[in-house]
């Protein structure tokens, strides 16, 4: 069985509460979900700088893009029982 790490560094996770895998794409998924909120706070930074405003749109793709690849693996993990 796979080692499990703390949810929390301050906290320790109950034995088996999660694989290092699920606890992985769990942590990346919400890394990206608090990203892409982020992102609708720095848009109005750039109201007047277009060049700042199309990077800062193409980083919320690719992190949208992220959220569904990592939702994807979440679903196939979960139907394939991997999801502990």
């Amino acid at each position: 069985m796979a080692t499990v790490r703390p949810i929390r560094p301050d906290m320790e996770q109950p034995r088996g509460a999660v694989s290092n895998p699920v606890y992985d794409i769990v942590c990346m998924f919400q890394s990206k979900l608090e990203a892409l909120a982020a992102y609708d706070k720095y848009l109005p930074d750039f109201a007047n700088d277009a060049k700042g405003r199309k990077l800062i749109e193409q980083i919320r793709a690719d992190d949208e893009r992220h959220v569904g690849l990592l939702r994807d693996e979440i679903e196939r993990m979960c139907s394939e029982g991997k999801f502990r």
